[in-house]
C-alpha cells in the first residue's frame, strides 16, 4: 500500500505543480494566517478537494453529527473496518494457493466457484477495510483536535448501491481518493480530442468537420481509458514496492477495466435507441449481475500476480483481533480445542 500512496502523492504533486497555478486557482476558507496554514495543510492530502473551490462531484454527504457523535461513530466505524481486515487477511494467509508464490504459483480459479468468489471478496476487503481504517483515524484526530470540521470528512468510498456500472463502481464507489486528479485526465483528454479535431482539418482526404457532439463522444470513450491508466500508473509504485522484479502486472486489469466500461456504455447507448431511457429495478439487477460476473472473470488474473510476487505469502498479523477473540474464549472455557480452529499456516487444508 505504501507504494500505492507514494504514487497518488506524486501524481497530485504533477498536478498542483505543474498543471495549474495553486496560489491562483485554488480557494478555501479567508486569507487569514490560520486559512492560509490550514491550506498547506490539506493542499497535498484532500484528494477530493473538499471544502475548496475545486470540489469533486458525486462525493458523499457529509455526516450530520456534532464532533463527539463523529468522534464516537467514526472510531467505530475504525473498529468495525479492522476486524472487516483481519478476517480478509486471515483468509489469505491460511489459504494455501496465497502461500506459494514464484512460478510455482497456482490460480485462484483452481479451487472452484465458492472459494474464488471468497479469494475476490477477501482481497477487495482488505483494500476497502484498510483505506476506510486510515481515512477514519485521520478524520477522528482532525476533528477531535479540532483542525478540521464534520463535513471536511465524508466516506472514503461510496454507496455500494451506485455499483450497477462499471462507470459508477470505478468514478463513484472505489476512485474516491482519485478524484482530485480529475483535471489531469480531463487536460489529456481535452488534448487528445484537440489533436483529433486539429488532424481532421489539415489532412485533404478529410472533409467531415468533427462537431462538439463528436468531440464529446471521443472524451466520452478517452477519459475511462485515461483514468483506468492512471489508476494502473498508481499501482504500479504497489507493484514494485511488493516485488520489483514484476513491476507493471497490474496495467492489463486496468487496462481491461476501460474496455469493459467502453462496452458497457455502447450497450446501454443502443438500449436507450430501443425505448430503455430510464433505470428500472429489473435493468440495475442485471447491471448488478454484470459487475460482479465481470470481476469474476478479470479479477482472478489480478490476484494471481499479487499471488506470484509474493503478496500472498504473508505472515499471521502480529496482533489479530479474531485470533485474540478466539484465545481468549479458549482460555476462559479451558479448551485448547477452541484455538485449533484455523489450520496451521502451511497447511494443505483450504478455509
Amino acid at each position: 500500500m505504501l507504494g500505492v500512496i507514494l504514487c497518488i502523492l506524486a501524481i497530485n504533486s504533477v498536478y498542483l505543480l505543474l498543471l495549474t497555478h495553486p496560489l491562483d486557482v485554488l480557494r478555501i476558507g479567508s486569507d487569514s494566517l490560520r486559512s492560509r496554514l490550514y491550506w498547506v495543510y490539506t493542499a497535498s492530502i484532500s484528494f477530493r478537494g473538499i471544502g475548496w473551490n475545486t470540489h469533486a462531484k458525486n462525493i458523499p454527504a457529509p455526516p450530520a453529527q456534532n464532533r463527539i457523535d463523529f468522534v464516537l461513530s467514526t472510531v467505530l466505524r475504525a473498529v468495525r473496518q479492522l476486524v472487516l481486515f483481519d478476517a480478509a487477511q486471515l483468509y489469505v494467509c491460511y489459504n494455501p494457493v496465497c502461500a506459494v508464490n514464484g512460478p510455482a504459483s497456482v490460480s485462484i480459479t483452481s479451487q472452484g466457484y465458492l472459494l474464488r468468489c471468497a479469494s475476490i471478496v477477501a482481497w477487495g476487503a482488505m483494500t476497502y477495510s484498510s483505506l476506510n481504517v486510515v481515512h477514519s483515524l485521520f478524520a477522528v484526530v482532525d476533528v477531535a483536535l479540532g483542525l478540521s470540521e464534520v463535513s471536511s470528512w465524508p466516506q472514503s468510498f461510496g454507496r455500494w448501491k451506485d455499483s450497477y456500472t462499471l462507470r459508477k463502481f470505478w468514478g463513484r464507489i472505489w476512485h474516491q481518493l482519485l478524484r482530485q486528479v480529475k483535471p489531469l485526465m480531463a487536460c489529456t483528454g481535452q488534448s487528445i480530442t484537440t489533436l483529433f479535431y486539429i488532424a481532421s482539418q489539415l489532412h485533404c482526404e478529410v472533409r467531415c468537420k468533427i462537431t462538439r457532439l463528436r468531440v464529446r463522444i471521443a472524451g466520452l470513450f478517452i477519459r475511462p481509458a485515461l483514468r483506468c491508466i492512471l489508476s494502473g500508473a498508481v499501482h504500479v509504485g504497489g507493484d514494485t514496492r511488493l516485488n520489483a522484479k514484476q513491476t507493471g502486472f497490474s496495467w492489463p486489469f486496468f487496462i481491461l477495466q476501460a474496455m469493459a466500461i467502453t462496452f458497457k456504455d455502447a450497450v446501454i447507448g443502443l438500449a436507450r435507441r430501443v425505448g430503455f431511457t430510464k433505470a428500472t429495478p429489473l435493468t440495475r439487477l442485471v447491471g448488478y449481475l454484470w459487475v460482479w460476473s465481470w470481476f469474476y472473470a478479470s479479477y482472478p488474473a489480478w490476484i494471481d500476480g499479487q499471488i506470484a510476487a509474493g503478496f500472498g505469502n504473508m505472515q499471521v498479523p502480529p496482533f489479530s483481533p479474531i485470533m485474540a477473540a478466539i484465545g481468549l474464549v479458549g482460555r476462559l472455557t479451558g479448551s485448547d480445542q477452541v484455538g485449533s480452529v484455523l489450520p496451521h499456516r502451511n497447511s494443505s487444508a483450504v478455509l
